[in-house]
């Protein structure tokens, strides 16, 4: 116990871990003194109390991310069946969100990275509300099959996400007289792409 309590007194702000720590498991807290990953562990909630709130709602994000090596696998936005898309895309995006977080804070990754890693988990998302909107749209006037780009401006273009920028993106598509089942391919992109923005 000494040895813990001086890993709270080590880290960025003793009143916040020991504020949380009330909150979490004892098995939790043992096997992460087990497994040598206290230390990390309560600097992150230290220095960032949003970290420390999203660990206490989600404890197996802990057991994910410190005790089973999931701070080294890639960008993985893993949605839960039968959840609404909206809600289980944000959980998803918190929790790659603070992995990174931890990255940066236990210096594995240089800044360089991080704002590529940021910028990485912005385009996957992007990707994931594109094939839901598509598909909600889709099943209203038919399969589309006409090309179309989603072009990223700004700090994402240049791969510089930070880790509150707002994204700067431009729709394209392929220019078409046809029609996709009773609206024309302006009307089905418009369509489309409205409901891409509002969605992400």
């Amino acid at each position: 116990m000494k040895n813990v309590n001086a890993l709270i007194e080590r880290s960025p702000h003793p009143e916040t871990v020991e504020r949380f720590l009330e909150d979490f498991d004892r098995k939790l807290i043992d096997a992460l003194v087990s497994a040598n990953k206290f230390r990390d562990f309560v600097f992150c909630i230290g220095a960032s109390p949003y970290m420390a709130k999203f660990f206490v709602q989600n404890p197996r994000w802990v057991y994910e991310l410190f005790l089973e090596d999931g701070l080294h696998r890639e960008i993985e936005l893993n949605l839960v069946e039968g959840e609404p898309f909206v809600d289980s895309l944000v959980k998803s995006w918190r929790k790659e969100h603070i992995k990174i977080g931890i990255r940066d804070l236990l210096r594995i990754y240089e800044l360089p990275d991080v704002l590529k890693q940021l910028s990485r988990l912005a385009d996957v998302t992007i990707e994931r509300v594109c094939d839901y909107a598509l598909s909600a749209v889709e099943s209203r006037f038919g399969k589309c099959g006409i090309p179309y780009a989603v072009i990223a401006l700004g700090k994402l273009g240049g791969e510089e996400l930070n880790y509150y920028s707002d994204i700067d993106i431009m729709y394209l598509y392929e220019k078409n007289s046809s029609r996709i089942g009773s609206v024309t391919v302006h009307e089905f992109f418009t369509r489309f792409f409205t409901e891409v923005t509002k969605t992400l």
